[in-house]
């Protein structure tokens, strides 16, 4: 058996960047079609989704349960590539941005504005598009440090930074390091626009928290984002 670098990985070092020297929608296609070969090898990762999934959503059937899980799956494949996409002129043909009249307001009226939003979908691809329009991005990112604080895979770890290089080279904005001196960031919001997503929502409300709209109900957000945009005087 050959030995192989734990930084090595067949998803990222040989078949994404195959994958963007080809048109985006054959690229996205052959990333989805990869996405059911990586579920099967992830049985307990499945379970894993699967069951919170049905406790969020105790009506749904099985067959509601697995489309999910297979839209799941190849969005990841497919955002992971997004990062080979990004620098690509292509990408600007793909995004429409929705509702950034907002945004643009709030900028010409010297307001500063935070991103928000649920870690869900490809919200990194309204990046571009942004750009294209004058604003700059930035954000907090929870990698970036020398260190693998999160105990991510090697191969894992390093294509985080890589992507995390990329964004920041297209958006155009400072990406700083979750935990550090939050000061950088008050400041970059008189330039920038700051983006600051969400991971999982809580399932109750409790000390620390903000109750708030979300897809025609209400959930509870760490309170951090809106403590921020107080301070600084910010939209959100």
């Amino acid at each position: 058996m050959r030995w192989r670098p734990d930084t090595f990985s067949l998803r990222y070092n040989l078949l994404f960047p195959a994958y963007a020297r080809l048109p985006p929608s054959l690229g996205y296609r052959l990333a989805a079609q990869q996405a059911s070969v990586f579920r099967q090898r992830r049985p307990e990762e499945e379970q894993a989704i699967r069951t919170p999934m049905q406790a969020a959503f105790p009506r749904a059937s099985a067959a509601q349960l697995s489309g999910w899980l297979a839209d799941y799956y190849r969005m990841v494949e497919q955002e992971a590539l997004d990062t080979w996409y990004l620098h690509q002129p292509p990408i600007q043909q793909v995004v429409e941005l929705q509702g950034f009249a907002a945004v643009e307001q709030a900028r010409r009226q010297g307001k500063r504005v935070l991103l928000t939003g649920g870690h869900f979908g490809r919200f990194w691809l309204a990046g571009p598009a942004m750009r294209a329009a004058g604003h700059t991005t930035g954000t907090i990112t929870r990698d970036g440090g020398q260190e693998n604080s999160h105990g991510l895979h090697p191969a894992e770890y390093r294509y985080r930074l890589f992507k995390l290089q990329r964004l920041q080279q297209v958006l155009g904005g400072p990406f700083l390091v979750e935990g550090d001196d939050l000061r950088p960031l008050y400041r970059a919001l008189d330039k920038h626009l700051i983006a600051l997503i969400f991971d999982v929502p809580y399932p109750q409300v409790h000390m620390g928290s903000v109750t708030v709209p979300f897809l025609g109900s209400r959930i509870s957000l760490p309170a951090g984002i809106y403590r921020i945009a107080t301070k600084t005087k910010a939209v959100v």
